[in-house]
């Protein structure tokens, strides 16, 4: 692995104070993906699905690409019956990705300095 500059690097792509999420989820048995518990809204790896929608526009807002938010709430939820080991597997490719590309982010200097391109309705930019 190679060394980090910053705490916030590392906490991204490896255990720290934390597991890491990729570890997580590539914990969790085939048959537990899917499932929706009494009470719960959402299974694994629809919440998976979710956080993964949500990374890629958070980074592309990031880097200054010109995305409208999504309209309504629904457009960041998916819903599956079962998954399949190919469609699970390139949901963590997709967070993997999308953890090293924050790493990446986290990386660059003056970083505070840079602007989003994220407008979310109903919050003032100031």
């Amino acid at each position: 692995m190679r060394p980090y500059r910053n705490e916030l690097q590392r906490l991204l792509q490896e255990n720290a104070a934390h597991t890491s999420a990729t570890r997580i989820v590539l914990a969790v048995p085939p048959e537990a993906r899917y499932q929706r518990p009494a009470g719960v809204p959402h299974s694994i790896v629809e919440e998976l699905w979710h956080i993964v929608f949500w990374q890629e526009l958070f980074l592309q807002w990031a880097e200054g690409a010109v995305l409208d938010y999504p309209a309504h709430a629904e457009m960041g939820w998916r819903r599956f019956e079962r998954v399949g080991d190919a469609e699970w597997q390139a949901l963590i490719g997709k967070l993997e990705a999308g953890l090293a590309k924050a790493a990446t982010l986290a990386d660059q200097d003056r970083l505070a300095d840079r602007a989003s391109s994220l407008q979310e309705p109903g919050v003032n930019a100031g």
